[in-house]
């Protein structure tokens, strides 16, 4: 079991919609083991993007819109698949047995938790909301977001992390 890398990588956009320029901050996460390491830290750091609205007009970019409707789709799978699951396990075991009734609770509860991603998946854009920064308005930053800059800062300097 390889262990598991985290980082916070800055991503400077520009909104399509009111041309503002702004920058979030996206954690990665690649997992030492599986595959080809660097290539999977590239592919993350190049081609990863979350759903942060522009700070000025509140709009997601295309890239963003995508991988949201991506998510939407992965939870929706999930979801499809723990409740296969279910049912598979009530026409194998029928209505009786310790296994099918422990089998039918973990999936019932990965059923769950794919519901409740579907269900609070609209709001995903929403409570992004404060991770935008506009160049030159870190002041205005969440004490979150601030917090990421000064590490940011010192990480950039040389002097820190």
């Amino acid at each position: 079991m390889g262990r598991v890398y985290k980082a916070d990588i800055r991503r400077e956009t520009q909104c399509p919609s009111c041309q503002t320029g702004y920058y979030y901050f996206d954690e990665i996460e690649v997992k030492e083991g599986g595959g080809d390491f660097d290539a999977d830290i590239r592919k993350k750091i190049e081609h990863g993007v979350d759903a942060v609205p522009c700070p000025s007009c509140k709009q997601l970019s295309p890239a963003m819109r995508k991988q949201h409707w991506t998510n939407l789709a992965t939870y929706l799978a999930g979801l499809a698949v723990c409740l296969g699951i279910a049912w598979a396990i009530v026409a194998i075991f029928g209505s009786s047995g310790v296994v099918m009734i422990g089998l039918l609770v973990l999936a019932a509860l990965g059923a769950l938790g794919c519901g409740l991603a579907v269900i609070f998946w609209p709001f995903a854009p929403w409570a992004n909301r404060d991770r935008a920064v506009i160049p030159g308005q870190e002041d205005q930053a969440s004490e979150t977001v601030k917090a990421k800059i000064a590490a940011w800062e010192t990480g950039r300097d040389g002097a820190g992390v």
